[in-house]
């Protein structure tokens, strides 16, 4: 479906608003052979950080901000649940509902804090800096030229904070040219650490 005239945020607004809409996006699109990749950031415990990088085409970023973020967010999901980049992957047509209702709707997609706001441009980039350079990131040498690319790309990106577990904790959409990116950090306590490391 086309959304030329709705923008990325109020797109995902009305996901969050007509959840029924995300499911039923989900169920009829494929996540199979996106280019993504995650990077995980969170070196220096309590400070977590990950971001996962996903490639469209431009023009379909801008002309299917429902869809792309549906697909967006279940690679996302299905990368951290070390599926590869194939959500569905293994699962009959008639499960898939159920389960991206019990294990993948509320762990990745729905926040327990759900905000769904455009935040302070310098703000945000404060706390993304600052994240960064508590797991020193901008001296890694396997990250620190993507760490740079991005840095490059925020100022002049969409963003979207789409909430988190509580106030020290914030999951971002971000859209730039060709590139989505999915930005997650926060303080995060043991029990975080567990389930990230499962």
């Amino acid at each position: 479906m086309n959304n030329t005239k709705i923008s990325p945020a109020e797109a995902i607004r009305e996901l969050y608003t007509f959840p029924e809409k995300f499911m039923e996006t989900a169920l009829k699109c494929t996540t199979t052979g996106i280019e993504a990749r995650i990077h995980d950031w969170f070196k220096k415990y309590p400070h977590g950080m990950f971001v996962t990088e996903i490639r469209f085409s431009e023009d379909y970023i801008r002309k299917n901000p429902t869809e792309c973020f549906v697909r967006a967010m279940l690679t996302d999901a299905s990368m951290c649940e070390g599926r590869g980049r194939d959500i569905f992957r293994g699962i009959p047509q008639a499960e898939r509902e159920k389960f991206l209702r019990e294990k993948i709707i509320d762990e990745y997609i729905v926040p327990e804090e759900l905000r769904l706001s455009v935040p302070d441009l310098s703000e945000f980039i404060k706390l993304f800096t600052s994240y960064a350079e508590k797991n020193n990131i901008p001296a890694d040498k396997r990250e620190r030229q993507f760490y740079r690319n991005l840095s490059s790309d925020l100022p002049k990106a969409d963003i979207l904070e789409i909430g988190g577990r509580n106030e020290n904790d914030h999951l971002y959409y971000v859209t730039k040219g060709n590139m989505v990116y999915i930005i997650n950090f926060g303080e995060w306590n043991a029990e975080t650490v567990r389930k990230n490391e499962e």
